[in-house]
């Protein structure tokens, strides 16, 4: 799912806006697509509270599932968008950012199979959230300060241990920032809450609120 919305803080109107004749949505979603339209069972969809996202989606060819536009972050978004979809327990839900058209998609899809393969692995899916998230090591200190740039810390066996946008907890820790994703670090796990949807690039054909 690409998360889009018009109301960026620091470039409002971002996914719409320009690069080398098309729009920087468009590109992500290529993007996307590249990763994901292969695929077996699996659908790559834009997630938007806007009107003129959604036109210019269509227009290319994109699914679009409307969403609030009271949400605080993207992640929040595709929560919405798959519950939407009726995202189950067994899927597993990618959060391709709607600003990232020149992400390493197979090293996404690479951190989406391995959720899918502990999500196969495990007794109870409907009572777990696996997470995991490609990063790439920080090139300089101005990267490592930077309030713009999110970080993710490894835990114990590549395990993520958190993350945020400002320095580690402690400055012993390797930290690592989005970017070209060279490295996957691997899924962390929590219990699932109540009406938390699973995690999925595929949800079995149901689309009821695609237009």
């Amino acid at each position: 799912m690409l998360p889009a919305r018009m109301e960026s803080t620091r470039l409002p109107g971002k996914p719409l806006k320009m690069i080398a004749g098309r729009t920087l949505i468009e590109r992500s979603w290529h993007r996307a697509v590249k990763a994901f339209g292969p695929q077996p069972g699996s659908t790559v969809v834009v997630a938007t509270d806007s009107r003129q996202i959604a036109r210019a989606a269509r227009r290319f060819g994109a699914d679009v599932v409307m969403t609030s536009a009271h949400h605080g972050c993207g992640t929040e978004r595709v929560e919405e968008a798959a519950a939407l979809l009726r995202a189950g327990p067994g899927d597993v839900i990618v959060n391709f950012q709607g600003d990232e058209p020149f992400a390493d998609a197979p090293a996404v899809l690479r951190a989406a199979e391995r959720v899918g393969k502990q999500l196969e692995r495990s007794p109870d899916p409907a009572k777990e959230l696996i997470v995991a998230t490609v990063a790439a090591p920080l090139r300089d200190e101005e990267e490592r300060w930077s309030p713009s740039l999110v970080k993710v810390w490894p835990g114990r066996e590549g395990r993520g241990g958190g993350g945020g946008g400002g320095d580690a907890p402690r400055g012993d820790l390797r930290l690592f920032a989005g970017g070209p994703p060279e490295m996957g670090l691997g899924p962390s796990k929590r219990r699932r809450t109540s009406g938390e949807p699973g995690a999925a690039q595929g949800n079995g054909g149901r689309h009821p609120r695609l237009r």
